[in-house]
Parts: structure tokens; C-alpha cells; sequence
């Protein structure tokens, strides 16, 4: 919304308050105007965020963004790659910061430092004590992230509620055939990855920013939840 005009922004825009801020209206112009020439995004400046009755920026359902505090796990019974994966994401893609934890250093770890956990690919195998410590941080409005064998970790752990769908056996499948055809036929039933066109909900919140209801998706045999 601009100061004689009413304008409509999709979901994942933002207010940035000239005022409320550590660096000052300056440095806090010039940061933004270098952002947004080097992520191609659009910038509109107002006066006001209040002059109708829409969501605005004073709406309550407006609410302040938590500056992401992010911690992936690695070390022993996690996949490298996975985690690799994880890592040069955040923060050669996203320029993000990510903290390494040490899976068999979880009792000595403080989970408060971080509001975003990454659990990768893997097989896990925590105490009881360490499961509940994972619980009582979740109890915080704290996010974690399962990838793969984590997903199903997660599930037997009761720390997700998931209810996984399987598939009906084809009649190829229940079928006999020799020994010999075996490595063939199993070896066909395997995606190693495939890149798919899905349909976005625009409406979720996991879209905020997304303007196009398809996405190109690359998938692999494990889950990410």
C-alpha cells in the first residue's frame, strides 16, 4: 500500500519499519536497495501501514519474523552426504549460518541456543533421556527438520503424528519369475531420483513468497517432513 494508492501483496511479503531498527534509516535504506537489486526483489516505501481495514502492517496477524537459529546434526549413524547436503545449502546457497552438532553430544548440548534442528538421513539411536530433551525443545515452538531414515526415527518416537500410506503390491510384483531375472527386475523397480512438476497450495504457509502453483521437484526414495 503506497500513500494514494491501495495495493494487494501476496503471501510471504514483509514490513520493514524505518524506525525500529538498530542501523539507523540510512544504513537501513542502503542495505535494503543492495538486497534487493541482488535478489531481484521489489521494494515499495509508505508512509503508513494503517489506512484501511485489510491486513496491514499493524494487523495482529502480522506478525515479527524470528531470526532463524539453525543446528544440524552429524557424526555417527548420519548419512555425509545427507548432512553435506544440509550444510552447503544453508549456507552457500541461503548465506545462512548452521551450527555442526554431534549426535553422541546431545546430553551436553544446549538445545535452547537454536530454534531450527535438522535431523538428515540416518539411523539414530538416543537414550531416552535425549528423546525427551528433543521433546521438552519441540515444546518450545522450536522446528525440526527430519530427512529420510529421520522421518521414520521420528515417527516411532512419537515426536511427529504421521500416518504413512502404503501401496498395493502390482500383479507384476506377486508374479514368479527365475532367479536369474531377479538383479533385472529388482533393479528396474528402483528410483534413484527423478525430477517431477508438482502443484503447489499457495495458501500454505510452506510457499510464503511463491508466485507460481507448480514447482519443479527433484525426488529421491526417502521422505523430508
Amino acid at each position: 500500500m503506497t500513500d494514494n494508492t491501495q495495493q494487494v501483496y501476496p503471501a510471504g511479503s514483509f514490513f520493514i519499519s524505518a524506525t525500529q531498527n538498530r542501523l539507523g534509516s540510512h544504513a537501513l535504506k542502503e542495505l535494503i536497495k543492495e538486497l534487493a537489486v541482488r535478489h531481484k526483489v521489489r521494494v515499495t516505501a509508505t508512509a503508513t501501514g494503517n489506512k484501511t481495514a485489510l491486513i496491514t502492517a499493524g494487523h495482529p496477524k502480522v506478525v515479527a519474523t524470528e531470526m532463524p537459529k539453525a543446528a544440524v546434526f552429524t557424526g555417527r549413524g548420519v548419512a555425509p552426504q545427507s548432512a553435506g547436503e544440509v550444510w552447503f545449502h544453508t549456507d552457500r546457497k541461503l548465506q545462512m549460518e548452521i551450527t555442526k552438532l554431534d549426535v553422541e553430544r546431545l546430553a551436553q548440548i544446549r538445545l535452547g541456543r537454536y530454534n531450527v534442528l535438522v535431523m538428515p538421513d540416518g539411523n539414530y539411536n538416543f537414550t531416552e533421556a535425549e528423546v525427551n530433551k528433543i521433546k521438552e525443545w519441540l515444546r518450545g515452538g522450536n522446528r525440526l527438520v527430519c530427512i529420510g531414515r529421520a522421518v521414520h526415527w521420528a515417527v516411532s518416537q512419537k515426536l511427529i503424528n504421521l500416518q504413512e500410506k502404503k501401496g498395493t503390491p502390482t500383479e507384476e510384483a506377486l508374479s514368479s519369475y527365475e532367479y536369474e531375472q531377479m538383479a533385472a527386475r529388482s533393479g528396474a523397480r528402483v528410483l534413484g531420483g527423478s525430477i517431477l512438476n508438482v502443484e503447489t497450495d499457495l495458501s500454505n504457509p510452506l510457499f510464503y513468497g511463491y508466485v507460481r502453483n507448480t514447482l519443479p521437484f527433484y525426488a529421491q526414495w526417502h521422505p523430508i517432513l
